[in-house]
């Protein structure tokens, strides 16, 4: 064990089959550049764990692992309960500090961001080494950009673009699952201008998904409100002058 260690993670977007990962099913996810940050740091005055996090204002103490909180802090707490299982460790006099610059809930796995990077970072803290052989099946795509001639952000809004999405339906097999092959992917053209053309959409689009995501939040608003209204008008509590 060594005093302090860090874990990092990445958001990803599930451009196609979103929920359908853990259900059997084909995606076709995509990592951004936002992530999840986890510094654990040792201190010999904390019995169990203390969770920080730069989102939030509460510091939470842990030491029933098994025991579920119901918020924020549980992401981090089901890590350490599968990590002291599976690893046979002690978890204790650990302090938990996450930083992230990955929205959340706004579908960026930013759940399974903070899952994994604290999965690593214990995994360095405890020095365990996790890394194993992976395959890659006919099932499974690994999409490498050049960086030389595309930017990562620009393919990610690529393939959420009207022309991507007709073309996996187009070449779309199966019925029960369906499934874009490896060729159909290698058969795709995308357009690609220079570097500081993509750079430039870019940052039109992720301005207008900001915009998108604030008055989304605003129409939330508003219906909470609207619901708070109806139900003081219609039971009486609130009324309207005549």
């Amino acid at each position: 064990m060594i005093s302090s260690s860090i874990g990092k993670a990445f958001g990803r977007v599930n451009l196609l089959g979103e929920h359908l990962d853990y259900n059997g099913g084909c995606v076709l996810p995509l990592q951004i550049n936002k992530a999840v940050t986890i510094k654990l740091e040792y201190k010999s005055d904390i019995e169990g764990i203390l969770i920080k996090s730069r989102d939030y204002e509460e510091e939470i103490s842990i030491i029933n692992y098994s025991k579920k909180l119901n918020n924020w802090a549980d992401f981090i707490i089901g890590s350490c309960d599968y990590f002291n299982r599976f690893y046979k460790v002690d978890i204790k006099n650990v302090v938990v500090n996450i930083d992230s610059d990955l929205p959340i809930g706004i579908g960026l796995s930013s759940s399974a961001a903070t899952c994994v990077s604290m999965i690593r970072a214990l995994s360095n803290f405890f020095e365990i080494n996790l890394d194993e052989p992976t395959t890659v099946n006919s099932h499974v795509v690994v999409i490498r950009p050049s960086e030389k001639i595309i930017v990562e952000e620009f393919l990610y809004w690529y393939f959420q673009s009207n022309s991507f999405q007709k073309y996996c339906v187009a070449f779309t097999s199966g019925t029960t699952v369906p499934l874009l092959s490896q060729e159909s992917l290698k058969n795709v053209i995308i357009p690609i201008p220079n570097i500081t053309e993509q750079q430039k959409i870019i940052s039109i689009l992720s301005n207008c998904k900001k915009l998108i995501v604030i008055e989304i939040q605003y129409l939330e608003k508003l219906q909470k409100i609207k619901r708070g209204l109806m139900q003081q008008l219609l039971t009486g509590q609130k009324r309207v002058k005549m």
